[in-house]
């Protein structure tokens, strides 16, 4: 009997100092999605437009015959219509290629806190972003976030573990699936550049960053190339349309009620950022979330209730939420052991509460889809 005990929680162990784990929050967090339906967002079927007409050999137009870039998106919508080219439902194939990336970001967020080396703790981060509702409904509207949360996650990943080009390769594709994907790669590697200040490395990470951009700035100059010769403007016609100025006042508002439903993730970030000081590996979560987030408050945000220009840099928060429970941890006390289980019921109340809140938003979603569908067909 005992010797059957013990290996079980010999297993136990090895699942969760393995990937097993990741594996199992990956099916947890698309359950969670899967629970809000398909409640795409109307701001999604102008992407459809543009896909349907781009496969019926009209261009990438929204009106046939009217070249106006009027998405921010390209590589979404490209993914699109390659799905409505085989003949895929775009509601359909919008939901599942969003769940796919939501699963991707749970198993970046793991690399980014470290995967590959062993550790239960290494789950904290990963767990957070799993079971984080605003994410995971995010991922069922048929736009581009989830993907866009992957690719930031996987180009931050790549630049602070020191890959040869600084994860270039996954902020282009940010880049081409919202404009924002140059601030993060920007931001990142400001961070990289203070830490490496700090440890008389300056000029290595000069070079290093010379030749991440390179492949960004050749991205966007082709961009830009083609934006200009197809539709006659370097910019979309959403720059125009939605660009509103500094709303500062409305952008901590905006944070601040982000905070409000992530109370575990915040308070845990507060006590990694009042613990003295950072490491070389934090100070770039650190600098790149801070810069991104005060970028969030200088255009006040936007109106949707899921903290949707905060979720770039979940994992980088949750990362840091992460260490400050490893920090605890390892201190020795008797009493911080307990620490972990606190967390991990206090995630999981939080995730409950979301997942209600999300879940009427959703509702509202299912009525408006229905509503304006009505109104289509009579038109």
């Amino acid at each position: 009997m005992h010797s059957s005990c013990r290996g079980t929680e010999a297993l136990v162990g090895r699942l969760l100092e393995g990937r097993g784990v990741v594996w199992l929050l990956m099916a947890a967090a698309a359950l969670v999605g899967l629970s809000f339906g398909a409640c795409t967002q109307d701001d999604a079927f102008i992407t459809f437009r543009y896909a349907e007409h781009l496969v019926q050999g009209h261009g990438l137009v929204f009106n046939i015959g009217e070249r106006v870039e009027g998405y921010t998106n390209l590589s979404w919508t490209l993914l699109m219509a390659a799905c409505m080219a085989i003949g895929a439902e775009p509601v359909v194939a919008s939901t599942l290629l969003g769940l796919s990336c939501l699963c991707g970001v749970v198993w970046a967020t793991w690399r980014l806190g470290g995967g590959g080396t062993t550790g239960p703790l290494l789950i904290v981060a990963p767990l957070l972003v799993a079971l984080d509702a605003q994410l995971a409904l995010e991922s069922v509207e048929g736009l581009e976030t989830a993907l866009y949360v992957l690719l930031c996650t996987l180009g931050t990943t790549s630049a602070i573990r020191g890959e040869r080009w600084g994860g270039a390769g996954w902020f282009s594709l940010a880049c081409l699936t919202r404009p924002e994907g140059v601030l993060m790669w920007a931001v990142v590697h400001l961070g990289l550049g203070l830490r490496d200040l700090g440890q008389g490395a300056l000029w290595q990470r000069v070079r290093a960053t010379v030749r991440s951009a390179v492949p960004i700035v050749l991205c966007l100059m082709l961009l830009t190339a083609w934006r200009v010769s197809y539709y006659g403007d370097p910019l979309p016609n959403t720059f125009y349309a939605k660009t509103g100025g500094v709303a500062v006042a409305r952008g901590l508002q905006y944070i601040w009620t982000h905070v409000l439903s992530h109370p575990v993730l915040w308070v845990l970030v507060a006590a990694r950022l009042s613990a003295g000081a950072l490491s070389p590996r934090t100070i770039p979560l650190v600098v790149a979330a801070g810069s991104y987030l005060l970028y969030v408050i200088v255009i006040g945000g936007d109106f949707k209730p899921t903290g949707r220009f905060v979720l770039p840099v979940l994992p980088m928060l949750a990362v840091l939420a992460q260490e400050t429970v490893g920090g605890l941890v390892t201190r020795g006390s008797a009493w911080l052991r307990g620490v972990p289980l606190v967390v991990l019921l206090g995630i999981a109340g939080t995730a409950v509460h979301q997942v209600g809140t999300m879940s009427r938003h959703a509702a509202e979603r299912h009525a408006n889809l229905e509503s304006r569908k009505l109104v289509g067909d009579w038109i």
